[in-house]
């Protein structure tokens, strides 16, 4: 996939600054990224950097796609591992909480990363069957992981089958 950018000057009305107590005008710049989010649409941001020459330029994209990647891992976290879905009242047992999941997601990595060394065909298995679930799971961790955690399911269901059965 391809990343196009640019960038353009903007320039907001004056606004009150109740703390300097004056006028004050201000000024950033927009960023304006194609290629990142889902299917390659554009991406607007803004910034308070000067992006004056293609060097600054090249540089803000490339830590804003920096940033994309660890909003993507945050947004996993939250909704596959159900990060936010926690209810604590003590600091010690939120730090024990996300200790935990980004354990689990660590574990995650570490699987995917074993995987596509070593068992290729497995990980192409995996992520195919997952896809044919959700199509629009593009992320390489959630078909992973919802196909480990069909397969899991399975196997405890085998296992009580068998039990009673």
């Amino acid at each position: 996939m391809t990343i196009r950018y640019g960038s353009c000057r903007v320039v907001f009305p004056e606004r009150w600054d109740g703390t300097r107590r004056q006028h004050v005008r201000q000024e950033l710049w927009l960023l304006v990224v194609e290629g990142y989010g889902d299917k390659g649409k554009r991406v607007f941001f803004y910034t308070n950097i000067p992006l004056t020459n293609d060097l600054i330029l090249r540089q803000t994209v490339r830590r804003y796609s920096d940033r994309w990647a660890v909003e993507e891992e945050l947004e996993f976290l939250k909704r596959r591992l159900h990060l936010e879905d926690v209810r604590v009242r003590h600091w010690k047992a939120i730090e024990r909480v996300c200790l935990s999941v980004m354990l689990a997601f660590a574990f995650l990595v570490l699987f995917v990363e074993y995987v596509s060394a070593k068992r290729k065909r497995l990980l192409h298995i995996l992520c195919t069957t997952q896809s044919e679930l959700d199509p629009a799971a593009r992320f390489i961790y959630y078909r992973v992981l919802d196909a480990l955690q069909m397969a899991s399911s399975f196997a405890f269901a085998l296992n009580l089958w068998l039990k009673t059965g």
